[in-house]
C-alpha cells in the first residue's frame, strides 16, 4: 500500500510540473550589443503582422519600428529610413501559433530602445529579447526609464577554465532612459 501511495505521487508531481522553456544564447553585455549591432533605435512600435514564411514553414512576426532617434546609424543606406520593419521569430496567423522562448514580443504603442543586426537582408533583434529595452515613464516623477525584460532565456557564459556555465536570465535594475543612451553612446565611442 505504502508503495502504491508512494508511486502515485511520484507520478503526480512529475505529470503536475509545468515544462521549462529557455532558449540558450550567449550572455551579452552592453557594451557587446553596442559593438555587435548594425543600428541601434529608439523607436515606437506602429504596426505589426505575422505571417508564414515561405520556404521555411515558421511564422514571423514583423514590427513596424517608427524611429525616434538612431543611437547608432544603420549602414544600409546614406539616409537613415523614419522605419524600420524589424522580423521576429515566432507569432500568430489565424489558428496556428508559434512561440519561441526568449524571444522579443512587443504591442503596438511600445516605445523601446532595440539593438539590431541585419540577417539577410532584414532586421532582427540581436541576441534575442537582450537587445530590447522597454521605455517608460514614471507618473510620480516624469522622469522616463529603460527595463530590460529577458525571459525564457538561459544565458551561457565561459568560466575562467573556458568551460560553459549556464543561468536563468534575471530581470536587470531598470535604468534612468538618458543615462542608458548615454552609457550605450560612451561604449561606442570606446570600440572606435
Amino acid at each position: 500500500m505504502r508503495r502504491t501511495l508512494t508511486a502515485w505521487l511520484t507520478l503526480a508531481v512529475l505529470f503536475s510540473t509545468a515544462p521549462a522553456e529557455a532558449t540558450i544564447v550567449l550572455q551579452l553585455s552592453d557594451a557587446t550589443l553596442a559593438r555587435d549591432a548594425d543600428a541601434i533605435v529608439h523607436g515606437r512600435v506602429v504596426s505589426k503582422s505575422a505571417a508564414w514564411h515561405t520556404t521555411t514553414r515558421r511564422i514571423y512576426t514583423t514590427y513596424q519600428i517608427e524611429a525616434l532617434q538612431f543611437v547608432k546609424s544603420p549602414t544600409i543606406s546614406t539616409q537613415r529610413p523614419r522605419t524600420l520593419a524589424v522580423r521576429v521569430l515566432g507569432g500568430t496567423v489565424g489558428h496556428y501559433g508559434m512561440r519561441v522562448a526568449g524571444t522579443t514580443r512587443m504591442s503596438v504603442g511600445d516605445e523601446v530602445v532595440l539593438f539590431l543586426e541585419r540577417v539577410r537582408g532584414e532586421w532582427m533583434v540581436l541576441g534575442m529579447s537582450q537587445g530590447k529595452f522597454e521605455v517608460y515613464r514614471d507618473a510620480k516623477t516624469n522622469t522616463r526609464w529603460v527595463r530590460a525584460r529577458r525571459t525564457g532565456l538561459t544565458l551561457a557564459t565561459r568560466d575562467k577554465s573556458g568551460r560553459l556555465m549556464y543561468t536563468h536570465a534575471k530581470p536587470r535594475p531598470d535604468r534612468r532612459f538618458d543615462a542608458f543612451l548615454q552609457q550605450i553612446r560612451n561604449h561606442l565611442k570606446a570600440k572606435r
